[in-house]
This record gives C-alpha cells, sequence and structure tokens, in this order.
C-alpha cells in the first residue's frame, strides 16, 4: 500500500495539531507566570505538549515522528505563541 504523500494528509494534520493545542490552552495559561518567573516551560506543560507528540512534528515518519510539512509546523508554532508567546 502507497502512503500518501505529505501534503496530501497535511488539512487532516493541522487540524489535528490545532485541536491538540486548543485543548491544552487553558494549561498553558495557569502556567504562564511560573515559566515567565522560571524563564523556561512548566513541567506540566512539557509533559502535555511530549503527550500530544507536539515535540516530534519536524521527526521523520520512519523515527517514530510526525513528519508535518514546514507550513504546518509554522502554523502550530503561530498558535502556540498566541497562546503564550514567551
Amino acid at each position: 500500500m502507497r502512503e500518501k504523500p505529505m501534503t496530501e494528509n497535511a488539512p487532516h494534520q493541522l487540524d489535528t495539531l490545532l485541536k491538540s493545542i486548543r485543548a491544552l490552552e487553558p494549561l498553558i495559561r495557569a502556567h504562564v507566570e511560573e515559566a515567565e518567573r522560571n524563564r523556561r516551560l512548566s513541567p506540566p506543560v512539557v509533559a502535555a505538549l511530549r503527550e500530544a507528540k507536539l515535540f516530534r512534528m519536524y521527526i521523520p515518519k520512519t523515527l517514530g515522528g510526525l513528519e508535518v510539512p514546514p507550513q504546518i509546523l509554522y502554523r502550530v508554532v503561530e498558535e502556540i505563541s498566541r497562546i503564550d508567546g514567551a
């Protein structure tokens, strides 16, 4: 079975990732002050981002990543930055 090209899956991937980020928004906002104070993401936010596989977006599928195209990566980073620009 032939795998679909990255761009064919892109709209679905983007929707899925954006839904994940929106679901994490309350958690991220709850830890904004802590992140500013400590100059790093709080452990609960890091754990949630890891669980949502957001750190694996640019890793090839052959290595267990999501292998998203650059446009999706940038859009996802933009959405996270909208919640907490730091």
